[in-house]
């Protein structure tokens, strides 16, 4: 089991798990952690906080990535002949970083529909704190998807709203590294991962070269975003999208070529949300 970019035994090559918060990258990472033949970190309590510091505080990017290579370094040794699986999801902004060391890493992203996502990004209390605290953070910030543009009545904007630019950085660096790593980046999608498990996992066993064990995932997140967001705040998500997205009406579709779809990030969305049924502060 192998293709032309998955890793030989003995190659030092980290394969690096990025996307966007909130979109599962921890159960793939538990995926990885599972399976025999990986050594697996997921959000280390030494590498998390750097890849954080070296993302949101960009400008001073230099003072992070030292020690985070030396780290990456030593849990490479660890590894042993086994693959190294590190998941630190903002690592998606600090690719080009890591290539200059470690030029044949591999890069798994997973990608979840928008609604589902920022509804999840709602209720996550770590994730509401980044835009509480932005202006600590240098502007533009691609990974709160902060522009110059935004920064006046940012603190106004609805929590709906703030997650909406995040997701849309996301998705577009996702679009770009898909160009930029070429057959170096296997893209799942969530639904996709949770609905047809066995034929994903192959698909991504056959990516890193070796085997992996299914994790049960749980269903309810696919739907639960229909109980949590009201109309208010889907259209407030829509106009968001729309305005950046609408004139390439395309989808990361990592089992095929881009399809079309007259709003993507409203792909595998069935079901229009309730109206006014919000069970969360927008604090």
């Amino acid at each position: 089991m192998s293709s032309a970019g998955s890793p030989k035994p003995g190659r030092r090559c980290p394969v690096f798990i990025i996307g966007c918060a909130r979109s599962g990258t921890t159960w793939l990472a538990t995926i990885f952690a599972c399976s025999e033949g990986f050594h697996t970190t997921i959000e280390d309590p030494d590498i998390f906080p750097l890849v954080d510091g070296a993302v949101l505080y960009w400008n001073r990017r230099t003072l992070f990535l030292d020690r985070l290579i030396s780290l990456y370094r030593a849990q490479l040794l660890r590894a042993g002949e086994r693959i190294y699986v590190d998941k630190s999801h903002q690592n998606i902004w600090l690719v080009e970083e890591l290539d200059k060391v470690f030029p044949s890493a591999l890069y798994v992203a997973i990608e979840r529909t928008a609604y589902a996502a920022i509804a999840s990004m709602m209720l996550h209390f770590d994730v509401r704190q980044h835009f509480v605290r932005w202006r600590r953070y240098p502007v533009p910030n691609a990974h709160l998807g902060i522009t110059e543009a935004d920064t006046l009545g940012y603190d106004d904007l609805p929590l709906s709203i703030k997650c909406a630019l995040r997701w849309r950085s996301h998705h577009e660096r996702l679009a770009e590294l898909r160009r930029t790593l070429g057959d170096r980046l296997h893209i799942l999608c969530y639904g996709d991962l949770v609905e047809k498990t066995d034929v994903e996992l192959e698909k991504l066993a056959n990516f890193v070269g070796r085997r992996l064990q299914p994790v049960a995932p749980l269903r309810a997140p696919l739907e639960k975003w229909q109980q949590m967001l009201s109309h208010r705040q889907t259209n407030e998500i829509d106009r968001v999208l729309d305005e950046k997205l609408r004139d390439r009406c395309t989808v990361l579709s990592p089992c095929g070529p881009e399809r079309q779809f007259a709003k993507p990030w409203q792909r595998d969305v069935a079901v229009v949300a309730p109206p006014d049924r919000v069970q969360f502060s927008e604090d």
